[in-house]
């Protein structure tokens, strides 16, 4: 008989979150805050690496084929996690902003920098057959994620 269990605080097993962990840092390495969080991940005891994968169809591209392209409506992204191949179905966050969204910075000498184009790069979905998994994912600088899910580490 099997028996697995949740974690008190994460539904996913510490290992899981140390390499998803690992994951949103080596693809984020390039953002102006990256150098921080590597530096505290690489603490660590305990992490893996992973290398997604853009899945198209039976293809299979570098997670970099994204930075090539506009975001599409769809995305399946391969991961591996504690030897267990995990496909992330996800469907991009429609309506998430308005027609008239805009955003405005401040610059250190007090100018205000303000961009009207939004690109959506915000998705949400499910680990396939793993019944009751929340997927959010982003795609906007590097690739982010939060997965809720039960491996089954048996």
């Amino acid at each position: 008989m099997m028996h697995c269990r949740r974690a008190d605080n994460y539904s996913l097993p510490a290992a899981l979150l140390h390499a998803l962990a690992l994951l949103t840092v080596t693809l984020a390495a390039h953002a102006p805050y990256g150098r921080l969080l590597k530096s505290g991940v690489m603490k660590l005891e305990e992490y893996e690496t992973m290398v997604p994968l853009l899945l198209d169809g039976k293809k299979q591209h570098p997670i970099s084929w994204l930075r090539s392209m506009s975001p599409p409506a769809l995305l399946q992204i391969l991961i591996e996690a504690e030897g267990q191949q995990l496909i992330l179905s996800l469907k991009k966050n429609e309506g998430l902003f308005s027609s008239n969204y805009s955003e405005t910075h401040y610059r250190e000498d007090g100018h205000t920098v303000t961009h009207n184009s939004m690109v959506n790069c915000y998705y949400h979905g499910k680990v396939e057959g793993h019944t009751n998994s929340d997927v959010s994912l982003s795609t906007c600088s590097g690739l982010r994620t939060y997965m809720d899910t039960l491996i089954n580490p048996c």
